[in-house]
């Protein structure tokens, strides 16, 4: 089975007056961002909020660090030459020079043997500053996976060579056609990656769960199920698409799962901190459909569940949902917000809708994807309150859309909330009629 799926400065001697207006200035613009409304673009990121890279690349993870610097990975060559990219920007939107090459790393080319190539899918940043990244090893395309993999970098953007084998761990490849979505760090560095691979006991050979725990060195984790590599039968054709910690070391996985081929199912999971499975939820969100996923995942302090993605409503309309789950897994509650009309699914089309969340330190839950109307696509975050409501304060009604010029759509992948309470969006501008991608990060007031 193979899975196919981008001033100039004053001195201070200046005069009082000068003084006094560069005094007005300085408070009027920590005025004008204190009062920036909610979903508004964050203007003194990049130009104008955005930040965007060049031709041919996407980004499907984010992460921040502490001093403001955000992390994107995904890909370059998108579509016809596939590398694993990863891009450090600083707090002010500008490629970090001081990172990889110019403010980019790109992952090293893989073992001969299946023309390979990567892309990552999901970043962490561990507490001394280094990147886990997960993605798939790949054909050079980008298109067909074959293997589960997890790399490492230095703070400056090299390869970690204290990590596996120098810096990269490739699993579950060959006949397993694995292939890596979302990674977390737990408390003791230890890395847990999750996805999916073709292998699963009686299961036979389609796809399942794959869920992989690595000591901070790189190596296997033998004290996690399946000696540290674990493919679990939650049903055929299931993926982990999210995966998350809760406190006492319960991992939490999200994704879907399609049993009988036409109809596919939202999924979740929490797994013991040994690996066992301690429970599992499939449902199907569609309203008068029937198609519905969790691509996105976030565990609150308390233990909290939130899943979120899209899920199909008719025969051309679709719906953004996101649940909320109690620490032990029950289902608490659903919130339904429309995210596309006119729309037609088809084998290379996703069903638009959340596509990740994250949750703010008062409870408000955000969430990025896209909202779709027949061809016009564009990147969407939809604000929900701690009571399950579309934040009427937030953007137009509760939702941001991302407008870009003429014939120019967006999409969005990933979102984290940022020190202080910005938002930042990984995704991609995209031109339908050229075929021709651009990876963007975008910055909102939260």
């Amino acid at each position: 089975m193979i899975r196919a799926w981008p001033r100039s400065r004053r001195t201070a001697f200046g005069s009082l007056i000068a003084c006094a207006a560069t005094l007005a200035l300085i408070v009027g613009v920590a005025s004008a961002a204190k009062h920036a409304k909610p979903g508004s673009l964050d203007a003194s990121f990049g130009r104008g909020g955005i930040a965007t890279l060049g031709a041919g690349t996407r980004l499907f993870g984010i992460a921040v660090q502490s001093d403001g610097k955000v992390v994107a990975v995904g890909e370059s060559g998108a579509g016809s030459s596939a590398d694993l990219l990863v891009a450090r920007f600083t707090a002010s939107g500008g490629l970090d020079r001081s990172f990889g090459h110019g403010g980019l790393a790109r992952g090293p080319r893989l073992a001969a043997g299946f023309d390979k190539s990567s892309v990552g899918r999901a970043v962490a940043i561990e507490p001394d500053g280094k990147l886990a990244v997960v993605g798939s090893a790949t054909d050079r395309s980008g298109t067909y996976t074959d293997g589960l993999l997890i790399e490492r970098y230095n703070s400056n953007g090299s390869l970690d060579g204290s990590f596996a084998s120098h810096g990269v761990a490739n699993v579950l490849t060959g006949t397993l056609f694995g292939a890596g979505d979302a990674v977390a760090i737990q408390r003791d560095g230890k890395i847990v990656a999750a996805g999916s691979a073709t292998a699963a006991g009686s299961g036979g050979n389609t796809p399942r769960v794959a869920v992989v725990r690595l000591k901070p060195n790189g190596s296997l984790d033998s004290s996690f199920r399946g000696k540290g590599l674990d493919v679990i039968d939650l049903g055929a054709f299931s993926n982990a698409l999210a995966v998350a910690l809760q406190r006492n070391g319960t991992i939490v996985i999200a994704g879907s799962q399609a049993p009988k081929l036409q109809v596919t199912n939202a999924l979740i999971a929490r797994l013991t901190p040994s690996g066992a499975l301690a429970g599992s939820y499939a449902h199907q969100y569609a309203r008068h459909g029937a198609f519905s996923s969790f691509d996105g995942l976030a565990v609150q302090g308390n233990g909290t569940i939130v899943a979120a993605g899209p899920a199909t409503h008719g025969n051309t309309g679709a719906d953004t949902i996101v649940a909320r789950f109690s620490p032990s897994g029950h289902q608490a509650g659903v919130t339904y917000t429309p995210s596309a009309t006119n729309f037609t699914e088809s084998s290379s089309s996703a069903v638009p809708g959340a596509s990740a969340v994250a949750i703010a330190t008062g409870g408000e839950v955000f969430a990025t994807g896209e909202i779709a109307n027949s061809v016009d696509v564009k990147l969407a975050i939809w604000a929900i309150t701690p009571g399950g409501r579309l934040d009427a304060g937030f953007g137009s009604h509760g939702v941001a859309l991302l407008r870009l010029s003429a014939g120019e759509n967006s999409e969005g992948a990933a979102i984290a909330v940022a020190p202080g309470g910005k938002l930042v969006v990984a995704g991609d501008e995209n031109s339908p009629a050229k075929a021709l991608y651009k990876g963007l990060v975008a910055s909102y007031n939260g």
